[in-house]
């Protein structure tokens, strides 16, 4: 090389943030599912019914519908299980020693949420969507 040579690098950056997952459903039905190191898991549907599950280290579990349902479930360490539903619709909450976790909704929409050791978690909803959710011990997620 000699005074006055232009030189040129030619590189390029990749970026793959292998801990987050997307699915996407473009008829009216967006589908995310989230799920970093401290587990939370995010389900998410815009058409009337957005459903937000989250579990961090303290296994605190919300379950969300701002269509006419509010469904909220938290368990921080001591266990603490809350369940509201701000209309009048009937709602089972049964947690064993194995920390599952149900919510029942008969009013159109089950809603059934599980959580054993494994970290298996499930949504259900029979009226028109079903969307189920499954993380085992290797973070396997499917929507």
């Amino acid at each position: 090389m000699s005074i006055g040579d232009t030189v040129s690098i030619n590189y390029s950056i990749c970026i793959i943030p292998i801990s987050i997952i997307r699915l996407y459903n473009p008829f009216d039905y967006q589908l995310q599912l989230y799920n970093p190191f401290d587990y939370q898991l995010q389900l998410y549907n815009p058409f009337d019914y957005q459903l937000q599950l989250y579990n961090p280290f303290d296994y605190q579990l919300q379950l969300y519908n701002p269509f006419d349902y509010q469904l909220q479930l938290y368990n921080p360490f001591d266990y603490q299980l809350q369940l509201y539903n701000p209309f009048d619709y009937q709602l089972q909450l049964y947690n064993p020693f194995d920390y599952q976790l149900q919510l029942y909704n008969p009013f159109d929409y089950q809603l059934q949420l599980y959580n054993p050791f494994d970290y298996q978690l499930q949504l259900y909803n029979p009226f028109d969507y079903q969307l189920q959710l499954y993380n085992p011990f290797d973070y396997q997620l499917q929507l």
